[in-house]
């Protein structure tokens, strides 16, 4: 018999990892929109830390929330309007610059939803004999992508200098 707590943190990692996999996307994919945009380097930093901007922001009210709302809730939050927004960030990115920062900020209040509200589901789903390996399942996503990340940036540019 599948158990509920292991469902809920396979579900939890794969949320986590898309994340994670949205945030190095864009900062991927803004290295070559930014020179086809004619961005300069200096842009290009403020529209990349922009997200940061708001992450960092978004972690004290996210804390909040989870006193009040349901961490599934806000844990869907996290996943769900990032994802819209990184899907909609390559046509905000051809009108407006200061759209792009914009929405990069929303984007990473919008990702701050997901640290708070996944430190709520340890201690009320998984018991503290299990939470090491669980935790460390969860958030070996983050990992995962970071990893595919750096060999498919270094595979592009190597084709991008060929």
């Amino acid at each position: 018999m599948k158990s509920k707590r292991w469902e809920t943190a396979i579900l939890l990692m794969v949320g986590l990892t898309i994340s994670y996999m949205m945030r190095v996307n864009v900062s991927m994919a803004v290295t070559v929109l930014a020179d086809d945009l004619g961005w300069s380097d200096t842009e290009k930093g403020v529209l990349l830390s922009s997200f940061f901007w708001g992450y960092a922001i978004g972690q004290v009210p996210w804390s909040i929330m989870t006193l009040s709302f349901s961490p599934s809730f806000l844990y869907g939050v996290g996943v769900i309007i990032p994802s819209v927004l990184t899907i909609l960030f390559p046509m905000v990115c051809s009108y407006s610059f200061h759209g792009a920062v914009y929405m990069q900020l929303f984007n990473g209040l919008a990702s701050g939803a997901l640290f708070p509200s996944l430190f709520r589901f340890f201690p009320a789903w998984i018991p503290f004999n299990e939470r090491p390996f669980i935790v460390s399942l969860i958030t070996s996503g983050i990992y995962i992508v970071s990893l595919c990340a750096c060999i498919i940036y270094c595979f592009v540019i190597s084709l991008h200098l060929m």
